[in-house]
């Protein structure tokens, strides 16, 4: 088994995580990111969804170029219902805990709320900022919008590349009882490792001389929303392999099994925003 191609996937991945944390002042999440469209939060909707338009785009060109094209399947018994339920807990679950608890590992987590998420992706997320660093000179600069874009189309090529839109690998990989596949450990490492070592550049060498908004990562307690979010958001992972980025990941060729569990995953959000009052 090659660890290789998930080390590199795992390096786009936090490329891309650091790249729009520079452009955009946060550490870019996808669950976040995606529920706060569906707020409509004014004022900082459309770098998101630039962002995901980068991410579905990259991981289209991915796929069209034969990168991870073969590299599909969904184990036995999980057909489209499995789907539809796995994409509305995975929502759900993402809104409730406030981030998304999968495992590729990186950027969003160093800034954590305890050991259920410190292992966790780039998915949910909301960012504090540090007064007197602010990027207000090339906000809405060209620059700006193509380093975001950028930035999302690396993250989407690095989950393609590294495999993380298999679904049977990231069951394979939850599977402790079984033939365990490890290579998103890979994933984790290399993503959280080239983010880390980007962050500290940009607090070293830029953040005193430079407008960039550094987003704060201190940690804070576990919550009892956090346990449960994660509980929920666990159960939906492991029913369909999917979390929101790779599941947005595949839209760009249109495969079925995302095509029913993003809408439901929109819909467990939604839910989670009104019933609950969340991401407010």
């Amino acid at each position: 088994m090659s660890y290789l191609e998930p080390s590199i996937g795992g390096i786009l991945i936090g490329l891309g995580s650091l790249l729009t944390m520079a452009a955009s002042g946060e550490v870019p999440g996808i669950s976040g990111i995606t529920a706060r469209i569906l707020r409509c939060h004014s004022g900082d909707t459309a770098w998101r969804i630039l962002f995901l338009v980068g991410l579905i785009g990259g991981a289209g060109v991915a796929f069209l170029s034969g990168i991870g094209w073969q590299d599909f399947s969904i184990p036995g018994g999980r057909n489209l219902v499995v789907m539809a339920v796995a994409g509305f807990l995975v929502g759900l679950g993402t809104r409730v805990g406030g981030g998304c608890t999968s495992g590729h590992g990186g950027g969003h987590r160093i800034r954590s709320k305890g050991w259920p998420r410190i292992h966790a992706g780039f998915h949910g997320g909301r960012s504090s900022y540090r007064p007197g660093l602010e990027f207000r000179e090339w906000e809405n600069s060209t620059m700006r919008w193509l380093a975001i874009l950028l930035g999302g189309a690396l993250f989407g090529l690095g989950m393609v590349v590294s495999g993380m839109t298999d679904p049977a690998k990231v069951i394979g990989f939850l599977d402790f009882f079984g033939p365990w596949d490890p290579s998103l450990v890979f994933v984790m490492g290399s993503a959280v490792i080239t983010f880390a070592l980007g962050l500290f550049f940009l607090r070293r060498y830029l953040g005193k001389s430079s407008s960039i908004n550094l987003p704060d990562l201190s940690t804070s307690s576990v919550e009892k929303r956090l346990v449960i979010g994660s509980i929920i958001f666990g159960i939906g992972w492991g029913l369909g392999g999917f979390c929101p980025g790779p599941a947005l990941a595949n839209l760009s060729v249109l495969r079925s099994e995302a095509l029913v569990f993003v809408p439901l995953m929109l819909v467990g959000m939604f839910f989670a925003q009104r019933v609950f009052g969340l991401d407010r």
